[in-house]
């Protein structure tokens, strides 16, 4: 219609300017200077800066007046223009977006903002695994993009685990709802690990073969694959009782007895850990995990039998309920 045209008559090269054509060709020079301004800032630029431009593009869109009121039109259009844009690229490009702030953050000394960033780096992670563009490849491309995602995965549940048992107050920028994203992450990817694990089994007891390599560095590193998996799986489910424990924090109307979930959680997880032999990966994470928080809880429930097993996994030392007492 002449309304979405604009007449040029001093241009003889274009003398019908589309009005779509022009908001386009906006947007993606406004793309264009935020990608610039982002990717060549450095470690001398103001990381304040850098924060203020991440932040919003980054925040969930269904709260982005909820965490920034003072956004005017013009700026919530710019903002979901680049917050459709990413959803629509793939999953790296966000990931480099989380890791840019994540820097600033760690420039400026914000551990719990830094963990934050870690965890949203992890869901992110999780919905590229789960999404359509896996599922239509084929099985070999699939099995190769999920080894690597895991591996990122590993990395950053690392370096959350390493912050947050390094600082009690890592998890206090984690709002409700950031906390049930990340563990609804997290526990999708224990689903997958699961499977790993349920494998791992029929391979222990003898119920299926394990596969035939013709040399035996290919042997070696499906060990060592097999291995880092049961690492990763126990790096979850440490992750996860860190979660829970700031959940029952955060939401605490939905735990009548706190300290006896948390009791009930570390139990189910070390007698499954126990009866595949997982406790000792991952540097015997979990059982040092429990020690310190059994060792921390009051109930009498918690310092006898499974803190006796928790010794005997770390030491070898065979106690007997009424030495706690």
């Amino acid at each position: 219609s002449a309304s979405d045209k604009i007449a040029l008559p001093n241009s003889t090269v274009m003398p019908i300017l589309s009005v779509e054509s022009l908001d386009q060709e906006l947007s993606t020079q406004n793309l264009t200077e935020f990608f610039v301004d982002v990717f060549e800032a450095t470690a001398g630029d103001n990381q304040y800066d850098l924060v203020t431009k991440l932040e919003p593009i980054l925040a969930p869109p269904a709260r982005l007046d909820e965490l920034f009121p003072g956004l005017s039109s013009q700026q919530k259009q710019q903002i979901g223009e680049l917050q459709d844009f990413l959803d629509n690229g793939n999953a790296s490009l966000k990931l480099s977006l989380w890791k840019k702030l994540q820097d600033a953050y760690t420039m400026l000394s914000a551990n719990a903002n830094v963990v934050s960033c870690i965890l949203r780096s992890i869901e992110v992670i999780n919905c590229e695994i789960l999404s359509t563009a896996q599922s239509d490849r084929t099985d070999d491309q699939r099995g190769l993009a999920m080894l690597r995602w895991l591996c990122d995965v590993d990395d950053h549940v690392t370096k959350a685990l390493s912050k947050i048992m390094e600082d009690k107050s890592a998890l206090r920028n984690v709002d409700d709802e950031h906390l049930i994203s990340t563990t609804n992450a997290i526990t999708s990817l224990l689903r997958l690990l699961q499977e790993f694990a349920l494998c791992d089994d029929d391979l222990a007891v003898g119920r299926i073969a394990p596969p035939h390599f013709r040399t035996q560095t290919a042997l070696k590193n499906f060990h060592k694959c097999k291995d880092k998996l049961r690492e990763l799986y126990v790096k979850l489910f440490s992750l996860l009782y860190t979660l829970l424990k700031e959940a029952t924090k955060q939401m605490s109307n939905l735990f009548e007895r706190p300290e006896e979930d948390l009791t009930a959680y570390i139990r189910a997880v070390h007698v499954s850990f126990g009866e595949r032999q997982y406790c000792k990966h991952a540097n015997k994470l979990f059982v040092k995990l429990a020690r310190t928080e059994l060792l921390s809880m009051t109930s009498s429930e918690a310092l006898s039998p499974e803190l006796a097993q928790v010794m005997f996994d770390l030491y070898c030392l065979r106690l007997r309920s009424w030495m706690w007492h």
